[in-house]
């Protein structure tokens, strides 16, 4: 391929937006393909970062400490285009449509079990965090841990109601 070839190969893939997510082989402990879960994750590890879904409906999240009851999240890893927070919100049906909260900021400082985190893909797709449980070192714990349940939306709304499983 000669590097022109080259250059044009790879512009075509960037206007598509195209990535092929490929989950470290050794670890599958940070990352999740199911569409909903409860998981817990070393936060200061793999660069911070625990991956749901697999495909279009991929997210890599990004975390690090705020407090012993809050999280930072960030909108850095590529296959994540935007985050918000729904404020006192504690089930995923009662998020409302994309218009309601304000995807403007890098990171936002999630509550446990007191606020949501909405996330929106590079694909136009929509998942919600909820933090269960934050373990530090820190502050005391004998492990960093980070828990949250997450529910990722098929639709491509911002809507959860239709799509939430027994388990959350």
């Amino acid at each position: 391929m000669s590097p022109k070839d080259c250059v044009s190969y790879l512009e075509s893939l960037s206007a598509k937006k195209e990535y092929k997510h490929i989950p470290h082989p050794t670890r599958p402990d940070y990352y999740s393909e199911t569409l909903s879960g409860d998981v817990s994750f070393d936060f200061t590890n793999n660069d911070h970062i625990f991956t749901i879904g697999k495909g279009d409906l991929i997210f890599d999240t990004r975390w690090s400490e705020c407090s012993s009851e809050k999280m930072y999240a960030y909108n850095d890893p590529n296959t994540i285009e935007s985050i918000a927070l729904a404020e006192n919100v504690n089930k995923f049906k009662d998020i409302k449509a994309e218009s309601f909260y304000d995807f403007t900021s890098r990171t936002r400082e999630v509550t446990k079990q007191k606020d949501i985190l909405i996330l929106k893909n590079s694909k136009g797709f929509f998942a919600t965090i909820k933090i269960i449980d934050i373990k530090s070192k820190s502050r005391g714990s004998d492990k960093n841990e980070l828990r949250f349940k997450y529910l990722i939306s098929k639709n491509g709304v911002c809507s959860f109601k239709g799509e939430i499983p027994a388990v959350l």
